[in-house]
Formats: C-alpha cells, sequence, structure tokens
C-alpha cells in the first residue's frame, strides 16, 4: 500500500470489529518512510494489522475492539527478527563454548559438547529449546530462524525441537544442518543424502504451517562434501523453501573454500546455482568485495551475529558494505552468545563497527532497531508480511513499557531502546494479534517451569554422555 492514505488501512466506517486496539503510545513504524507516530494507534484485526496511523485520526472508539490496550507511556514495535540461532545451544552456554570454532576439528577437540550433543534426546531438545524461545521471546523476539545439526540415530531431536516452536506461539524458519566431513560431531553421525531427503521431507509434512518453514543446510562448506549440498539446495528449490549454510565465519573458513575448490566461496555458491532468493547465509564475514556483489545481485538473506562473532574472536562483517551494496543483512542472536537478548544485540552491532575502524560516524540506533526488525524479515524473504507497522501485514507487535528507568527521559526514547533497554522493559509480545508475552511474563508457558525442565533434561544428558551430572564450568578456580 502507497501513498499518504497508507497508514489509515482502511476507511473510517468499517464497522467490522477489531481483535486488538493499542492507542497513545509511541508508534515506530518501519514503513517506506520510517514514520514514527507520537502518539499513534494500531489496530489489529483476524492476525494482521488493519490500520495503523496517527492516534488523533484514529477512527475506531475503544469499545470497537475485543482488546484495548493503552499505549501511554508505551513503545510499540515490529516485532524483533532473529535471522539466526541453535536453540539448543542453551545446552552448551558455559561450557567453553567461547573459543574459536577451527575448520579442522579433531575427534578430541571439543569432547564435551561433542558428547552432549551426541547424548541430546527427543525431551532434552525439546527442553534446551523452550528455554532458548523463552529468552527470545521475553527479549520481543516473535520470529526466529533456528539452524540445527542432523545426526543420525538422534532424529526424533528434530521433533522435540519443532515441538516446542509450535508449543511457543512463535514463527520459524527451521532447518536441517547436514555435516558429513568433520569431527564436530561423532563420525557415527555424519548426515547422508541417502537419510537426509527422507527426513526433511517427512518433518516438512508433519510440522510445516502458517507459522513454521522448514528448510534445508548444508552446515558448512568445510564440513559437507559436494554432493551432499548439491542434493539439500537441489530438495529446497523442489519445495520452494530456503537453504541455509553457515559462510565464511573465519579467515580459515574463507580460505577452505579457494583451497578446495578454487573460488570464494560465495562465487562458488553461485556457479552451482545455489545462491539466490531463498538462499540464507549466516555470518557474512570474511568477503571478497565480488561476493558482496554475488549476495546482493542474488537476492541472498544473510544474517550479522556481532556477539557471536566477538565471543569467538573471528572478525566483524563488513556492515557498512553490505548494507551499500544492497544486501538483505539481519541480526542473528546465534550460539555461542550465552544470552537471547535482541538489545545486546542491536547495541553491540553498532558499538563493534565503530572500535574496529576507529569511526564513532558508523552506525546508529536507527540502523540497529532497522537490522532487527525490517532488516530480518527481508534476510528471511518474508518483509511482505513481516518486519514493519503497515496495514495488511501480521500484526507481530512488541510493547515497551517506557515508564523504566532505561527509557527516561523521553528525549531519547529510539536511541534508548538499543543504547540503553533490556528485555526486562519489555511489557506485551504478540504474533499473529495472540499474546506470547503479558505484561512481562510469558503467556503460554510457566518460566519457572521450564527453568526447571532445563535443568533436569540438561543431568539426564550428562548421564546418558558419561559425564558427572554436576558438571562445573570451565574455569581455572578451584571447585568445591
Amino acid at each position: 500500500m502507497q501513498g499518504p492514505e497508507a497508514h489509515r488501512g482502511e476507511a473510517a466506517g468499517n464497522a467490522e470489529p477489531l481483535d486488538l486496539l493499542i492507542r497513545g503510545g509511541l508508534v515506530v513504524t518501519m514503513n517506506a518512510r520510517r514514520e514514527v507516530y507520537a502518539p499513534g494507534y494500531v489496530a489489529v484485526r483476524d492476525g494482521r494489522i488493519a490500520a495503523v496511523g496517527r492516534d488523533g485520526e484514529c477512527p475506531y472508539p475503544p469499545g470497537s475492539a475485543a482488546e484495548l490496550l493503552e499505549g501511554a507511556d508505551r513503545i510499540v514495535l515490529p516485532g524483533f527478527v532473529n535471522a539466526h540461532d541453535h536453540l539448543l545451544g542453551a545446552f552448551a552456554r558455559g561450557l567453553g563454548a567461547d573459543r574459536a570454532v577451527a575448520v579442522t576439528v579433531p575427534e578430541a577437540e571439543e569432547r564435551v559438547g561433542a558428547r552432549i550433543r551426541g547424548a541430546l534426546d527427543e525431551e532434552a531438545a525439546y527442553a534446551a529449546a523452550r528455554l532458548s524461545l523463552l529468552e527470545l521471546q521475553l527479549s520481543g523476539v516473535t520470529t526466529t530462524a533456528d539452524s540445527q545439526p542432523a545426526l543420525a540415530g538422534r532424529e526424533e531431536n528434530a521433533d522435540g525441537t519443532l515441538r516446542a516452536i509450535r508449543d511457543s506461539g512463535a514463527r520459524a524458519l527451521w532447518t536441517r544442518a547436514s555435516l558429513n566431513r568433520t569431527g564436530y560431531v561423532a563420525r557415527g553421525q555424519h548426515d547422508s543424502l541417502e537419510r537426509a531427503l527422507p527426513e526433511l521431507d517427512r518433518l516438512a509434512d508433519r510440522w510445516s504451517s502458517d507459522r513454521v518453514e522448514i528448510g534445508a543446510e548444508a552446515q558448512a562448506l568445510h564440513r559437507v562434501e559436494e554432493g551432499l549440498l548439491r542434493g539439500l539446495a537441489g530438495w529446497a528449490e523442489e519445495r520452494g523453501v530456503h537453504f541455509a549454510m553457515h559462510l565464511s565465519y573465519s579467515e580459515e573458513a574463507a580460505r577452505h573454500a579457494l583451497e578446495r575448490f578454487g573460488r570464494p566461496l560465495l562465487l562458488l555458491l553461485e556457479e552451482w546455482g545455489v545462491l539466490g532468493p531463498r538462499f540464507l547465509g549466516y555470518h557474512p564475514v570474511w568477503l571478497s568485495a565480488e561476493e558482496i556483489d554475488a549476495a546482493a545481485r542474488s537476492g541472498a538473506g544473510l544474517a550479522y551475529c556481532p556477539v557471536d562473532n566477538m565471543l569467538i574472536a573471528c572478525g566483524v562483517a563488513p556492515v557498512e558494505r553490505l548494507l551499500a551494496a544492497g544486501c538483505r543483512l539481519g541480526l542473528g542472536v546465534d550460539q555461542p552468545n550465552d544470552g537471547h537478548s535482541v538489545f545486546e544485540l542491536m547495541k553491540l552491532a553498532v558499538l563493534i563497527q565503530r572500535i574496529t575502524h576507529l569511526d564513532a560516524s558508523l552506525g546508529s540506533p536507527e540502523q540497529a532497531l532497522e537490522l532487527a526488525t525490517l532488516g530480518g524479515a527481508r534476510a528471511l524473504h518474508r518483509e511482505r508480511e513481516l518486519g514493519s507497522l503497515e496495514a495488511g501485514k501480521a500484526a507481530d507487535l512488541v510493547v515497551i513499557d517506557a515508564r523504566r528507568p532505561a527509557l527516561a527521559p523521553f528525549t531519547g526514547r529510539l536511541s534508548n531502546l538499543v543504547y540503553a533497554a533490556t528485555p526486562a522493559d519489555v511489557e506485551h509480545v504478540f504474533v499473529a494479534g495472540e499474546a506470547v508475552v503479558r505484561a512481562g511474563r510469558h503467556a503460554l508457558w510457566d518460566a519457572e517451569e521450564v527453568v526447571r525442565e532445563a535443568n533436569r533434561a540438561m543431568r539426564a544428558t550428562l548421564r546418558r554422555a558419561g559425564l558427572p551430572p554436576e558438571l562445573g564450568p570451565y574455569t581455572s578456580w578451584p571447585l568445591s
């Protein structure tokens, strides 16, 4: 919808009742003009935004909605889009995952992490995914992309994760990440095309919905053989779904493509017909200018994961060059990260650029908010449905309590959202107009029960892995 009247969305005389009406808040639309209404209103019907605009022009009386939410001293935003994550990574935090991830992984390296991954079962996957999703949603995330390693003999783990996604009410792109040339997982758990394709069919038929997309993934070029990669990409193309990969997150990973195939990674993928408008690449860090151009012209989505990249010290994505080229760039929490705060993610997305280039003019709060909302939607090729508050789009909303100390004084509220706010300032979260967070509490789950079950499942996983059930953190301090 275009033009100066677009924000109204529908005729003022439309008497059909609304499901939700939010009035009086600071409404950050992220529309094409990046309009901010102070105060504004958002009207929701049948899971979609019916209208959005200035509060003084709101055509709906209070009694026209099943629920009226007074937005005074609130900030209303599009739901945050997390463009990359590993939900099962919740069970790896605190265990020394903040180490560089090498291309060549000996069997003995990351022994504890590999044993834990190999010992997860469906219920543990459900518990770990619920824990991650709880944190994400309390942080204002309404859509997440999840990459899950495919382990032979542990196929049911995917069902555990996808059950948690369904139960959370979130939107998700979930990709089954195949590996078959690495010590990152036990060799007996390596994937194959003969196993992957039927399993992808099964998962897509069982779990695909209007909120969940099942995609394929070759976990990384250095962890898959060419035949498996091409076969997975072909399945995704045939199904019309996403194909995903970890890109050159380190200088070593970038060299691998050149040494093995004689071409930079993204140019190789373009040559193979893999790079395109349903491709999602994580960690666009070590890319040549030619690769950046290839990503832009292909319409590929890219996930920028600054906290993870800082944690494992692998490099800094060239954000300004990617955006200048017109790339579809969003933000990803990722794991290792040891947290699921989008607010931390937005702040560090700006600050790491500035300190890396010693240039305080790089980035801005507005850029960070865009990457976390519309940018993420574009990276997932869902910008027609998600990422901004516009009539006809999905009613995925975040309501921030602007009375909180971090949001004061009012003169800097948009900047404060990025540089000072935390998940504790999130008041309500709606997906398709349905509340998943109410008054700072998850509307569908008991948070204490989620944490209790995650701890129980972690202890059971450690026992199956032959590790002490009270395995301590990686620390040089004496434990007693």
